[in-house]
C-alpha cells in the first residue's frame, strides 16, 4: 500500500513490489497474476480486518453497556 501511496498504482511495477518484499518474481506470479490482482487481494484483506476490529468493538462496546444497566 506504501508503494501506490508513493508511486500510484499506474507506475508501480511488480519488480517495485518484489523489490519491497523482498521476494522473488516467481514467487509474486505464483500468488498473483499481475500488480492489480495484488492490490485487489491486498484492499480486501484491509477492508476485512477494518470490519472485524469494528465488529470486536461494537462487541465491546455491547457488553460495557449491558453492565451498565
Amino acid at each position: 500500500m506504501e508503494l501506490i501511496e508513493e508511486n500510484g498504482l499506474d507506475v508501480l511495477t511488480v519488480k517495485d513490489i518484489t523489490m519491497r518484499a523482498k521476494i522473488n518474481r516467481g514467487t509474486f506470479y505464483a500468488h498473483y497474476q499481475d500488480k492489480y490482482e495484488c492490490e485487489e487481494v491486498y484492499c480486501h484483506m484491509s477492508i476485512t480486518e477494518i470490519v472485524n476490529i469494528y465488529d470486536e468493538l461494537l462487541m465491546s462496546l455491547s457488553v460495557f453497556w449491558i453492565e451498565l444497566e
